[in-house]
């Protein structure tokens, strides 16, 4: 091992350095004396260079050549540089390019300019400070892999730290600080891994990664943005473990677009937005997550986002804890929601929910319903709420299973005019009004209800309303239990009326049937005998429950607007399918099916016994070839033909149909059964329900409890279920019941490079660009030689492009000096990928 070789500045200290590099052999340490060096060094050698003994980082510095335009530092070895200041000063803003080799430095200072790593390169920074770059901190670029140990990024002009292409960060123990634009963004394919790091006072947002990057972030914190807190698009995979952010001037964590997120056991608190939102096509999975003194809804789902949250809460938000919007699917698996303003969970537009085990208390509404969809509450608790405990909106026909209701302001549930609610095992205790409000127009089904200390009536119906109720009891109403208003006809049967003053009072013309109902410690009893059709004119003890109880359940603030659109009909579903890309062959499949249930609609109506007809559908297809779209569709045209009440389409795959233990899987898959009941029930992949070589695997129990469903309520439900070709013939011979319901297999084809080509115009359009000719042939050459192996994705995949080709217009009108109109929306063929 050679001597050390010492470094002295000299009185200018101008090539000192590179003058000891030139003599130096490879694996020399180099020792710098405290002074200042004027250097433009190239390191294509492995060299060391440390402080001499006692000098500190800030007394040795390497600033930049007055007038050159190049690094301070250029390094494509294993270099290792300890203890020094690497000052860019007036130069091109980069203090460091790491081009090859995976350098080391240690202890170092970087001013004003960034490090850039590019190519092949692996360089590590380790107790570092980087402060006052221009632009950027830390660029990663290439397939280069960058580590950041124990380092501070500080008051950057831009980005705090960057990664583009393929590159690769890896970031603990460490924090940047006053960043003028974003703290950490990733973008294209590149990836990070963040630790124990902190993300402060950034000017946009602190954490914001796009295109297909992934992002892995744990132990961490951001606080004090001036935008979101972490925010995911394109098509990027964020992981956060154990995190918190605070105090984000916008929304505490975003995904958008068609990210994927996952978030455990992470806090947000005190921003000035939603406290986590996902929204497009994202899906977002969280568990053990809590979100405090949000400005606006906690976690908030909305467009056609996927939000699902298991066991978490909600403290304080003047809006909902829970919001779904738009076409938006959310699942909560226990949780609380305390303290919130509007209501604990709200569902609005065409959105659609599975929510079982969770606490709602104190909030003005428990449950607010305004879609309709079917959504399910099974075992859902809410507690002293200052109105409704559920206020199910008009046309709105949830599912509520085992769900219990105490101290409600006013009623225990509304249920608005239009509606068709199932409620079944539900207990409702001591609410302010009345139990169960049923308005005008509504026709809910009512099964095994407990209603007990009641303010006013048990069971209240309005005048024209209607319903089922089915072994029911109602005790201890302060009013009478069963109100019933003018032309009003509910249904009570085996019903229970026990411990009141009067157990019936009935509105003018009122036409309720009683079946089978006993009365227990009643003092004026009017119920009548079974199966007597009771008509009754108005008494003044029914006129003042009546018009008391009115008032008192809030009703005139509960539902949605009325639906003032035409109705659809067959015409134009079938052109809304003719106008869909490429599907000949299903589409002509759909015409014959929607021709042969016509003519069974006929024949039923003119007495004459149906054709054999099986609705259940088999769509065999590869992913993104359209299959969802037509599920949709099919329960859309099935109910204008009268076969299904609603149409509405509930997704489905293993993971909500298969238990994780003995007994678990028959009550999952019964549960996701019960949503679709009116519509159409499609369960993805539905082959990974029987794994290849597993004959004892849980998804045989519910595949088993599906064939059984099926023929329990085989006018209520279509199934349909989807996958790869080879695969769903495997499926459908696993049980004998499947082939005899699932007669009729649709194929899905692949699209060919045209149609690709056509989706991604359609696209375009959308969003307000336009595809130059050049472009759509780039793209046809593009469809025509990339890879369609099993994990291509059709329509998908071209959705994709197009967001890629957003990503490198925006990069090539960046770089343009003079922007028309034109280049603003033209997307060329140099923007189409590859």
């Amino acid at each position: 091992m050679t001597d050390p070789i010492r470094v002295s500045a000299g009185r200018r200290g101008d090539g000192a350095i590179e003058a000891a590099v030139r003599t130096a052999e490879p694996g020399a340490v180099l020792v710098l004396e405290a002074g200042e060096y004027r250097e433009a060094l190239v390191l294509d050698r492995p060299l060391s260079f440390v402080a001499a003994a006692g000098v500190r980082a800030e007394q040795i510095v390497i600033r930049a050549v007055p007038g050159s335009d190049g690094p301070v530092l250029t390094v494509a070895a294993d270099v290792r540089v300890w203890g020094v200041t690497i000052d860019a000063g007036d130069g091109t803003g980069v203090a460091v390019s790491v081009t090859a080799g995976a350098p080391e430095f240690g202890r170092c200072a970087v001013l004003k300019g960034r490090i850039e790593a590019s190519g092949d390169a692996a360089p590590a920074f380790r107790e570092c400070t980087l402060s006052e770059s221009p632009a950027v901190g830390v660029l990663a670029a290439d397939r280069s892999r960058v580590t950041l140990e124990r380092c501070q990024i500080r008051d950057s002009g831009g980005l705090g730290v960057a990664g583009v292409d393929d590159a690769e960060l890896r970031i603990t123990d460490s924090g940047v600080t006053a960043s003028a634009g974003i703290g950490l963004r990733l973008l294209g394919n590149a990836a990070a891994q963040v630790t124990n790091s902190t993300f402060e006072q950034v000017a946009e947002a602190a954490v914001q990664i796009e295109g297909a990057s992934r992002l892995t972030m744990s132990g961490s914190r951001v606080t004090g943005t001036g935008r979101t807190g972490v925010f995911a698009g394109g098509t990027a995979t964020l992981e956060l473990n154990d995190c918190e952010v605070t105090e984000a001037t916008g929304s505490g964590i975003a995904c958008r677009q068609q990210a994927r997120g996952s978030v455990s056991g992470t806090t947000v608190r005190d921003v000035g937005g939603n406290g986590i939102i996902a929204g497009g096509d994202a899906e977002l999975t969280l568990a053990g997550c809590r979100v405090e003194r949000s400005a606006f809804s906690a976690y908030h789902a909305d467009d056609r986002a996927s939000l699902s949250a298991e066991d978490c809460h909600v403290q304080d938000t003047p809006e909902h804890g829970f919001r779904a919007a738009g076409r938006a699917l959310l699942r909560i698996e226990g949780g609380t929601v305390t303290g919130a303003a509007m209501s604990g969970i709200h569902m609005d537009g065409a959105s659609d929910a599975e929510v079982s085990r969770c606490e709602i208390s104190s909030a003005r509404v428990g449950v607010a319903i305004q879609t309709r969809r079917r959504p399910l509450f099974r075992l859902v608790s809410v507690t002293d709420t200052e109105r409704a405990g559920f206020e199910i909106g008009k046309g709105s026909n949830p599912i509520l299973s085992s769900c219990h209701i105490t101290d409600a302001g006013s009623a225990g549930v509304y249920v608005d005019t239009g509606s068709s609610a199932r409620i079944e095992d539900c207990e409702i205790t001591d609410p302010a009004g009345s139990g169960v409000v049923v308005w005008e127009g509504a026709s809910p089904t009512v099964t095994a209800l407990m209603v007990s200390g009641s303010g006013k009536n048990g069971i209240y119906v309005k005048d024209g309303g209607h319903g089922l109720f089915d072994r029911c009891t109602v005790s201890a109403s302060e009013f009478p239990a069963l109100h019933v208003g003018s032309e009003a006809d509910p249904v009570f049967r085996a019903c229970r009326i026990r411990d009141v003053n009067e157990d019936l009072a009935l509105g003018e013309d009122a036409r309720p049937v009683f079946e089978d109902c006993v009365t227990e410690n009643v003092k004026i009893s009017t119920l009548p005998v079974s199966g007597v059709v009771v008509t009754a004119s108005s008494s003044a003890a029914s006129s003042s429950s009546s018009s008391s109880a009115d008032a008192a359940d809030g009703s005139s603030e509960s539902g949605a607007e009325d639906d003032s659109t035409s109705p659809e009909t067959i015409d134009d579903l079938l052109a809304e399918l003719n106008s869909l890309i490429g599907l000949a062959r299903v589409k002509q499949d759909v015409a014959a099916l929607v021709n042969l249930m016509r003519m069974v609609k006929r024949r039923t109506e003119a007495g004459l016994a149906p054709p054999p007809l099986s609705r259940h559908l088999v769509f065999a297809g590869n992913p993104g070839t359209g299959k969802t779209t037509i599920a949709r569709l099919y329960g859309r045209i099935l109910t204008v033909l009268g076969m299904l009440e609603s149409g509405h389409l509930v997704e489905a795959d293993r993971g909500t149909l298969v238990g994780e233990y003995v007994g678990h899987t028959a009550p999952k898959t019964t549960a996701v059964f019960r949503r679709a009941l009116g519509g159409v029930l499609f369960i993805d992949e539905a082959y990974a329900l029987v794994p290849a070589g597993m004959s004892n695997d849980f998804g045989q129990e519910a595949i088993a409890t599906l064939v059984k469903l099926m023929e329990d309520h085989r006018d209520d439900v279509v199934v349909i279920v989807a996958g790869y070709p080879e695969d769903m013939n495997r499926f459908i011979s696993v049980n004998p019941g499947l082939a005899s319901r699932f007669s009729r297999t649709l194929n899905f084809e692949d699209y060919t490079p045209d149609e690709l080509v056509e989706i991604v115009d359609h696209q375009t359009k959308t969003h307000q660009y336009e595809l130059t000719l050049a472009a759509k042939a780039a793209l046809a050459a593009y469809f025509s030689t990339v890879k369609k192996g099993a994990g291509f994705g059709n329509g998908r995949a071209a959705r994709q492009v197009f967001q890629q080709m957003t990503e490198l217009h925006a990069q090539r009108v960046a770089g343009m000096t003079d922007v028309s109109a034109e280049d603003l929306f033209h997307l060329r063929a140099e923007d189409v990928p590859g």
